[in-house]
């Protein structure tokens, strides 16, 4: 396997293909799969109290 480091400047103004893929994203919608399933609500609310401790 190999490794392929790239290097983004953060400053540099989005081009077109950037910009058109970002919008796509936006009205795509979300689907949960076996890598990332969706969350019960209890494991939500968990995730809510450990955000309020680091939080403040």
């Amino acid at each position: 396997m190999m490794t392929i480091r790239k290097e983004i400047d953060l400053n540099a103004p989005l081009t077109t293909e950037q910009k058109q893929m970002l919008e796509a994203l936006k009205i795509r919608p979300v689907q949960p799969n076996e890598d990332c399933p969706e969350l019960t609500a209890e494991q939500l609310s968990q995730l809510v109290m450990v955000s309020e401790i680091f939080s403040g």
